[in-house]
Parts: C-alpha cells; sequence; structure tokens
C-alpha cells in the first residue's frame, strides 16, 4: 500500500500514514532506500519538509556509508 500512495505522489497521504505508522511503532524505519527517496519526494513537494527531512534521515541510518577510494599516486 505504501508504494502505491508513493506512486501516486500522494503527499497528504503519506504524511498521514507515516504518521499513524510512526505512533503505533516509534522506531518505524523504511527498508527501501528507493521507496524512501520516493516517499520524500512525495512529501517534499506537498510542504511535508520535516517528515520528508526525518524519513530520510531515518533511511540514510540504516545504509552503509561511502568512502571515498583513496588516490593511488
Amino acid at each position: 500500500m505504501t508504494f502505491a500512495v508513493a506512486a501516486r505522489n500522494d503527499g497528504k497521504a503519506l504524511a498521514d500514514l507515516l504518521v499513524q505508522l510512526q505512533q503505533a511503532d516509534p522506531q518505524f524505519r523504511l527498508q527501501d532506500a528507493e521507496l524512501s527517496v520516493t516517499m520524500a519526494g512525495a512529501l517534499y513537494r506537498s510542504g511535508h519538509y520535516r517528515l520528508a527531512l526525518k524519513l530520510l534521515l531515518g533511511a540514510s541510518a540504516g545504509t552503509p556509508a561511502i568512502t571515498r577510494p583513496q588516490s593511488q599516486l
């Protein structure tokens, strides 16, 4: 259901869904990075800036850090 709402870019419905999920489980985090970015974009475009940022920060916390390779000079 979450992906269908995200695909429609329905920011209001996404915001309502995230609030309900966070009330049910305060530790809720999305595991799918692509879905997180899609949802954050829809939330941002609909004016839900804080939820978008919180969603992206939560998604980045669960991903490994990207390191720059050392130059071989």
